[in-house]
């Protein structure tokens, strides 16, 4: 059987619809992010983790997209596709295919206390500062048996 790695990726809500758009996930190509999309395989699966906004004086957030398959390896494209800084274009990336999507806002906030990777449950964001996550085989479930319930 194929080793599948269960990522949680953080994105914001606009790039979130570029990757469902293009089926494409993306990343900053500095040396430290390389090395983690290096590790992707065809066939790992990736929680998209959508980070709090603030619209107007609300905030919306943060909550859990969907899951995505990785359909390819690793590659680069300076095509600019997604959102953010003028200068950045995400460059590494990979293919990938929604396989579930919430109909409606999953929170991730209520995830929190079942998640055994965030180990302090009151700063709890401080975990999400980086843009892939490997997650634990429990947590994984976690999240997908929610969005199941919310597809």
């Amino acid at each position: 059987m194929v080793d599948v790695t269960i990522w949680l990726c953080v994105t914001t809500r606009e790039n979130w619809e570029v990757i469902q758009r293009e089926g494409v996930w993306g990343i900053s190509s500095s040396p430290r992010l390389k090395k983690s999309v290096e590790i992707l395989k065809i066939g790992d699966r990736i929680i998209v983790y959508v980070k709090q906004e603030k619209r107007n004086h609300d905030f919306i957030g943060p909550l859990v997209g969907g899951l995505c398959e990785v359909l390819s390896e690793p590659f680069k494209s300076d095509r600019k596709i997604f959102a953010g800084p003028s200068a950045e274009k995400f460059s590494l990336r990979v293919k990938v295919k929604t396989l579930m999507q919430a109909r409606k806002p999953l929170d991730f906030k209520k995830l929190v206390p079942q998640l055994s990777f965030i180990e302090n449950k009151k700063n709890w964001s401080r975990y999400m500062q980086r843009s892939m996550i490997v997650l634990p085989e429990k947590d994984s479930e976690c999240i997908v048996s929610e969005l199941k319930r919310n597809a």
